[in-house]
């Protein structure tokens, strides 16, 4: 069942954009070269490879983690937001122009001091050269106690937003085909 849910939100989410990337499910039988691994766990964060990251290390080490424990917003969240890693997008609310102040008090109340560090308070520069967005499945869902300066609490986003798709689009476009060569 999460194989098939996960293969079907692909398909409905990132397939249908007009980049030249396809994702082939192969199961835990398969035996060939592969780029993602998927494996799913019980305890602990999804979380993800960033872009090309993927392809560093051990050919049997996975790439992807899911942790699909929770309500089907979560789970579809969770598995676009995991995707969209692999696919090479980044945290919006560390981008630098969110403007985000963060209640350092509450966030240690709520996560572990590593995960702060790590998903929460580095600024990513190189995220500068795209608008901020929040309404980005890539930004965290935020209560506003967890900030010292939002008035209203950044929801769940569950699918991939104008912006997540403009980005995708610019980053996996379509080069013109060659003259005389052959269709992909």
């Amino acid at each position: 069942m999460q194989h098939e849910l996960v293969r079907s939100l692909v398909h409905e989410h990132i397939h249908t954009l007009e980049i030249p990337i396809r994702f082939e499910f192969m199961y835990h039988d398969y035996r060939g070269p592969s780029t993602i691994r998927i494996t799913f766990i019980t305890s602990g964060h999804s979380r993800s490879n960033i872009g090309l990251r993927a392809s560093h290390g051990s050919a049997d080490d996975y790439t992807m983690r899911l942790n699909l424990k929770g309500d089907s917003n979560w789970n579809q969240r969770r598995i676009l937001h995991e995707f969209g890693h692999a696919l090479g997008l980044e945290h919006q609310h560390q981008h630098p122009d969110s403007g985000i102040d963060w209640n350092l008090t509450e966030l240690k109340r709520r996560f572990k001091e590593q995960r702060i560090r790590r998903s929460f308070l580095p600024k990513i520069e190189r995220l500068r050269s795209v608008p901020y967005d929040r309404d980005s499945v890539m930004h965290y869902p935020i209560d506003k106690d967890l900030t010292n300066n939002l008035c209203r609490s950044i929801p769940l986003n569950i699918v991939l937003s104008e912006g997540d798709k403009k980005l995708l689009r610019s980053m996996y476009h379509r080069q013109p085909a060659l003259a005389g060569a052959r269709g992909v």
